[in-house]
């Protein structure tokens, strides 16, 4: 069965809307990994950590999120053993969970110093909150984007099978007047 044009470029397009709208409203991952590029000055966000994250070599401060919590931040120091523990854990070293875990239970020292930082009259819920409120941002304006977009496809095709419509309707009283 051969498919008309017109149908094929509908289910394209149909296609690519709900694709774009899949991709748009999919939730965040549960961990994200935030950093300012010293290159451009922007905010670079990531579910898997950067490079240098937690590593020995120097690079920018980042910010670890989980279900938007602040978890850890690389400008505190923590013990050899536990940033080695962090970083493995960060790029998927199976073994890295269990231990943490065994950690956490007998006390975290990077929570230790979150706690004590903000005992100290630093405010560690400001960077979570700014974070939120920023994806919040985000969402509804790629929302309005997204709602904005499928419009203007939908004004396109309507367009399209108008003008495909009038041709055809052009050629049919073409044919019957010969």
């Amino acid at each position: 069965m051969i498919v008309p044009t017109a149908t094929k470029f509908r289910d394209r397009v149909t296609f690519a809307a709900a694709a774009s709208l899949i991709v748009c409203f999919t939730p965040l991952e549960a961990r994200m990994y935030q950093w300012s590029n010293t290159a451009t000055g922007t905010v670079q966000l990531s579910g898997s950590p950067p490079a240098w994250y937690r590593s020995t070599s120097p690079g920018p401060r980042v910010f670890v999120f989980d279900n938007g919590q602040l978890v850890d931040d690389t400008s505190v120091s923590v013990p050899e053993e536990q940033r080695q523990l962090l970083r493995a854990n960060a790029f998927g070293v199976p073994e890295a969970s269990a231990s943490i875990n065994a950690q956490a239970t007998h006390g975290n020292a990077l929570g230790d110093t979150l706690e004590n930082t903000a005992r100290a009259g630093t405010d560690m819920n400001t960077v979570p909150e700014a974070f939120t409120a920023k994806r919040t941002r985000e969402a509804k304006e790629d929302k309005g984007m997204v709602e904005q977009t499928v419009a203007e496809l939908k004004a396109l095709i309507d367009a399209w099978d108008t003008r495909r419509l009038n041709d055809t309707k052009a050629l049919l009283r073409e044919g019957r007047g010969r």
